[in-house]
């Protein structure tokens, strides 16, 4: 089955080898599956002559719609009495999808996560308009629900058509985010890159991947410069997870032989039960033989809304767990001008490589605004 869906990805066929009555379907979907995104970066792919200039208007995937259409149109194919729209899950999608669809996009680096078209499913056999309301972007659900619909009543011919067209879209993606970042030029000007960590941060947090990247990579040129002894745990962790699921003790924690110190660094909201999380997971580290006493939130004023914080700096201490929280911005400023001039440059030359690896629209298509 990978041999044959393999098959179909170096076809790159025009747009209008589509199903006319398609079209229309297939420009509403495209437009919100990408936002904002400017055509004119993708034009060394010739991807004028694939799409209209309707059809690219984005910049960030909402991947799991497509995967739904995705596992639609193939199921159709491989099981024809398949009605996806009233019953997605008898084809068994994740089985298809995380065994032979996915590693075959991985591998040409197409934006999409292992289990993409199953958290947005849900477990809900019916895939209609009752399951995509309140869906982010109820939008972009609405057209999945269209092409489910559409692929439930396609014939085998229409079925490759559109499979062979949502492959070349995932190939052209894959082509794109596989091109080689620049490094921006102004990387000796501490006040500039202070600007491009912030806005990286504000406009392409990417779920906190973009705050958490940079943080990471300035507390290792910090030790690197300053030659520390100090051992930094969690780098190089390309999918960052919550105390929850992943029971660390924080995103990175900077470790002497008596004590650690932990460093949660997000984007997002800090209430009581998160601090319960963090309390947990730094308490079984304990327990394994270290000692972390502090934990250090890099975070906004906004983001502690909920602890009735008023001020930062500030600190709460939980059950004789002291948590501290910190402006990101303002620690990001800091540490930028103390790596001093070489430093900086390791930095910006580590984070180009780092954001290269990334598979986010819209955190390369920012970069690439930011350092043109």
């Amino acid at each position: 089955m990978q041999a044959a869906i393999a098959r179909v990805l170096p076809c790159i066929p025009l747009t209008e080898n589509l199903p006319q009555d398609l079209l229309k379907t297939w420009e509403a979907y495209s437009q919100q599956y990408l936002v904002d995104l400017p055509l004119e970066t993708l034009e060394v792919f010739d991807t004028l002559y694939q799409f209209s200039s309707k059809t690219l208007k984005g910049k960030s995937a909402s991947k799991g719609f497509a995967g739904v259409a995705l596992v639609a149109v193939l199921g159709r194919l491989l099981k024809p009495d398949y009605r996806p729209h009233q019953n997605f899950y008898d084809i068994h999608p994740r089985s298809l999808f995380e065994k032979y669809i996915f590693p075959v996009l991985r591998e040409y680096r197409a934006p999409i996560g292992k289990s993409d078209p199953l958290n947005v499913a849900k477990n809900i056999g019916q895939i209609n308009l009752e399951w995509a309301r309140g869906k982010d972007p109820e939008s972009a659900a609405r057209a999945a629900v269209q092409l489910t619909e559409w692929a439930s009543d396609a014939n085998e011919t229409q079925l490759q058509h559109m499979l062979e067209g949502m492959m070349w879209w995932y190939l052209t993606l894959g082509r794109w985010l596989g091109h080689t970042l620049e490094a921006p030029q102004y990387a000796d000007q501490a006040l500039d890159v202070v600007y491009l960590c912030s806005e990286l941060i504000k406009k392409a947090p990417a779920g906190g991947y973009s705050a958490q990247a940079i943080v990471g990579l300035m507390l290792k040129m910090r030790l690197l410069f300053w030659q520390s002894p100090l051992l930094l745990e969690g780098l190089g962790e390309r999918i960052y997870s919550t105390n929850t699921t992943s029971k660390k003790a924080g995103d990175f924690i900077l470790c002497t032989e008596s004590q650690n110190l932990v460093y949660e660094v997000t984007t997002k909201k800090i209430d009581l039960k998160r601090l319960e999380d963090s309390f947990d997971a730094t308490m079984s580290t304990r327990k394994k033989g270290t000692h972390s006493t502090e934990v250090v939130f890099l975070c906004t004023l906004e983001n502690v809304s909920e602890l009735s914080i008023e001020r930062l700096p500030a600190q709460i201490t939980l059950r004789n767990l002291k948590f501290g929280f910190i402006n990101l911005f303002e620690w990001i400023e800091l540490h930028l001008f103390e790596l001093g001039h070489m430093g900086r440059l390791a930095f910006v030359q580590q984070l180009t490589l780092e954001l290269e690896s990334s598979d986010d629209i819209a955190l390369k298509t920012l970069w690439k605004q930011l350092v043109s």
